[in-house]
C-alpha cells in the first residue's frame, strides 16, 4: 500500500467501469452486485434497470434517476457517475462513450469522470469494456482508448482490467488482444461474460425447467467470472488523485502550448499574407505609367474563334 495516499482504507477498493455506450456495463455492474450480494437466476439485482428488466431494485432506487431510457442502446444508459458499494469494493460507473449524443457529450462526460476520481482520493484500477465477438479494433474501439489514455495516467494503466463482453470464456473470443496489449498497454486482467439470464426476457424460460437449468449453469458461469474479478483488486496497488492532479496539470499546459503553437502558426500565416500585399504593392508603386502600358499590352490573352465549316458538319476552334 502506498503511504502517501490519504484516506486509503485497507482491503476496500475503487474501481472505475468505462465502456462504449451498449458495451454492456449495466449488464457487468448488475451481475457483480448479484454476485456480492449471493442472488440467484431467478432473483438478480438490478441497480440499473434494462430491457427485460425495467424496474430497478427498490435498494439502490436512489441511482435508478440517473439512467436513461433501458431499451435505447444508442444512447449511454447512465448520464452521470454513480457509485454502487459492495463488501470491499466501490464500483464507479460512468456515461459510455461514443453514443448518438456526439463527441461535445463525450468532453462533458470525461470533465465529470475527472472530477469523481479528484473526490474520491484514489483508484485502484479500470475495467474497461469491449465486445468480445470483434475479430478488430473499431474506430468506435480506438475513439474510447484514445479517451481513456487521454484521461488516466500510464500509473493507473498499469492497473487495467478488461472484460469482454458477449463471450462466455476464451473458447469465443474473437478479438485482437496481441494488438491491444502492443498498442496501448497490457492489461493486469482478462475476463470474459456472457450473462444469458440478464439478456433473456424472463417470461421466455419461467415455467420451463430445461431452459431453467440452462440458465443456472449459465448464472454460475457468470458468477464465476464477478468471482476472479473480485479477487484481482488485492494484488493493485491503488493510484493517488496526486497522481491525477500533476497528469491533469502537465496535460492542460500541453494543450495551452499546443494552442500557443496553432496561433503562432495563424499569425504567421496572416503575417505572410500581409507582406505578399505589401510585396505586391511596392512592385506595382514602381512601375510608370507607360512601363504598366507596355506590361498590359505585353500580357498574352488566349482568344477563341469558332470557324464553321458547314462543309465538314462541324465547327473548328
Amino acid at each position: 500500500m502506498n503511504a502517501n495516499i490519504e484516506h486509503v482504507i485497507q482491503g476496500h477498493h475503487q474501481v472505475i467501469v468505462i465502456g462504449q455506450t451498449g458495451m454492456g456495463k449495466s449488464t457487468l455492474i448488475n451481475t457483480w452486485l448479484s454476485h456480492d450480494q449471493e442472488r440467484t437466476y431467478n432473483n438478480p439485482v438490478i441497480a440499473i434497470p434494462m430491457e427485460h428488466y425495467p424496474t430497478g431494485d427498490p435498494n439502490f432506487r436512489n441511482r435508478v434517476s440517473t439512467e436513461n431510457d433501458p431499451n435505447n442502446q444508442m444512447s449511454s444508459q447512465t448520464n452521470k457517475c454513480s457509485i454502487y458499494t459492495m463488501k470491499n469494493i466501490q464500483v464507479i460507473d460512468t456515461p459510455g462513450f461514443a453514443d448518438s449524443n456526439g463527441s461535445d457529450k463525450d468532453k462533458v462526460n470525461l470533465k465529470l469522470i475527472e472530477k469523481v476520481i479528484m473526490d474520491r482520493g484514489y483508484i485502484t484500477a479500470v475495467v474497461l469494456l469491449l465486445d468480445g465477438t470483434r475479430n478488430r479494433m473499431t474506430p468506435q474501439d480506438q475513439y474510447v482508448i484514445n479517451s481513456v489514455r487521454g484521461l488516466f495516467p500510464d500509473k493507473l494503466l498499469e492497473n487495467l482490467v478488461i472484460v469482454f463482453t458477449r463471450c462466455r470464456s476464451r473458447l469465443s473470443l474473437r478479438y485482437p488482444l496481441k494488438d491491444f496489449c502492443q498498442n496501448v498497454a497490457v492489461p493486469q486482467k482478462t475476463l470474459c461474460l456472457d450473462n444469458v439470464v440478464l439478456g433473456t426476457n424472463p417470461n421466455m424460460w419461467k415455467g420451463n425447467l430445461d431452459l431453467e437449468r440452462q440458465l443456472k449453469k449459465e448464472w454460475k458461469a457468470a458468477m464465476f467470472s464477478m468471482a476472479q474479478l473480485s479477487g484481482i483488486f488485492d494484488a493493485l496497488a491503488p493510484v493517488s488523485n496526486n497522481v491525477f492532479k500533476e497528469y491533469s496539470e502537465i496535460r492542460q499546459r500541453g494543450m495551452a502550448k499546443i494552442d500557443s503553437i496553432m496561433t503562432d502558426i495563424k499569425n504567421l500565416s496572416q503575417l505572410k499574407r500581409q507582406l505578399t500585399a505589401i510585396i505586391v504593392d511596392e512592385e506595382a508603386a514602381r512601375l510608370t505609367v507607360d512601363e504598366y502600358n507596355k506590361k498590359i499590352t505585353e500580357t498574352s490573352v488566349a482568344k477563341i474563334r469558332w470557324i464553321n465549316d458547314d462543309s465538314k458538319g462541324h465547327s473548328t476552334v
